[in-house]
C-alpha cells in the first residue's frame, strides 16, 4: 500500500502478539538496505503515534535494527 500523499510505503505489519498480516521480514530488511526510512506506527487501547528512527542499521542476512537519538511522537 503506498500513501500517495506522503510517499511512504507500507512492507511489513503485525499484530500485537507479533504475527505477520502483510508483508514479511525480508521485504523490510531489503528497504532499508536500499535506503528507506524506518517508521514504526504502533497504537493501544489509550493511544496510537508514530516512531521515527532517525539511523537504521542492517546486519546479516535480514536483519534491521533502528535507533532513535531522540523522541518525538
Amino acid at each position: 500500500m503506498v500513501d500517495h500523499e506522503s510517499d511512504w510505503s507500507l512492507v511489513l505489519e503485525q499484530q500485537a502478539d507479533l504475527s505477520m498480516t502483510h508483508g514479511d521480514v525480508s521485504n523490510l530488511s531489503a528497504a532499508v538496505r536500499h535506503g528507506a526510512d524506518l517508521r514504526l506506527y504502533m497504537t493501544t487501547e489509550w493511544y496510537e503515534e508514530t516512531i521515527y528512527f532517525q539511523q537504521t542499521y542492517v546486519g546479516v542476512g535480514e536483519a534491521v535494527a533502528g535507533m532513535m537519538s531522540h523522541h518525538h511522537g
